[in-house]
């Protein structure tokens, strides 16, 4: 019918011109005393001011921020329903994933140990010799006591890494304490027995020593060597059957001390045949 008039509509219209607020929370976990994490760290954050729902982000609720480094930081951006937008950085937290490399040196008793670390720095290094208890190490140290021995050592950085031990076997020759020859008196032709005496056990490797005698009138092995873990070893001196001299020293000897011991020989009795001419 001409003349009529529609009903009104009404027609709602939301309007949201403020960007959403985007909050940080605490990092975790927590960075220890240095300000540092070995781990990869949670960021949490809250969005406010944001009627008409979020639309979208670049990353949820918590950020993981997982790249290794001093004051790293990653980028957050939500867009709510209306087309606001907002960006806000991170936190900035220190992560170092890996653990030191330490090293070691030794002139054959005394022990260098060197570590590095990339990242966070060293924060301290420890070793201990054989089975002993674990000592911070702040300077070279010697290894004294004859024979075999481990040395363990590692390093743990300012992050918390802890690096795996490492080992360095170390071989102490014992000192020698003596060279004994009993009988200490042969005749010409006989032979007796020497004993070399350490003031230890022999290394894992053994001790090989250089013997020698002052004169030719007796005869040495050249070498002798006192076994892994033994602290004397024998050998045998003979007296050659013409020996005029009466005495010859034998020296035992290592790369670093000797020893010596005297032995006494007594000729043999000569026959001396001579011919008597008679005049009658």
């Amino acid at each position: 019918m001409a003349g009529d008039v529609e009903e009104t509509h009404i027609l709602h219209v939301n309007i949201e011109s403020r960007p959403p607020k985007l909050i940080f929370g605490t990092p975790t976990p927590a960075p220890n005393y240095y300000g540092w994490s070995n781990t990869p760290i949670d960021v949490p954050y809250q969005i406010s001011n944001c009627a008409s729902g979020l639309e979208s982000a670049s990353a949820f609720s918590p950020v993981r921020i997982a790249a290794e480094g001093k004051w790293v930081t990653t980028t957050v951006r939500v867009v709510d329903n209306a087309g606001n937008s907002v960006t806000r950085t991170t936190p900035a937290v220190s992560i170092d994933l890996n653990p030191p490399v330490t090293s070691a040196s030794t002139d054959g008793t005394t022990v260098t140990l060197t570590a590095t670390d990339d990242l966070s720095g060293v924060a301290a290094t420890y070793y201990r010799i054989d089975d002993s208890d674990i000592r911070t190490y702040s300077m070279k140290f010697s290894v004294i006591d004859s024979g075999s021995h481990v040395v363990r050592y590692w390093s743990v950085d300012r992050a918390g890494n802890i690096e795996s031990a490492h080992s360095l076997a170390i071989d102490i020759d014992p000192t020698l304490a003596g060279l004994i020859v009993n009988p200490g008196v042969i005749s010409a032709g006989g032979s007796t027995m020497a004993t070399i005496l350490l003031t230890g056990n022999a290394p894992s490797t053994g001790l090989t020593l250089e013997i020698s005698a002052s004169t030719g009138a007796i005869a040495v092995p050249s070498l002798v060597t006192v076994a892994p873990g033994q602290s004397s070893a024998n050998f045998i001196v003979k007296a050659k059957p013409n020996a005029l001299v009466t005495s010859s020293v034998v020296t035992a000897a290592s790369h670093n001390a000797s020893t010596q011991a005297t032995v006494t020989i007594e000729p043999t009795a000569r026959v001396i045949n001579k011919t008597v001419s008679e005049s009658f």
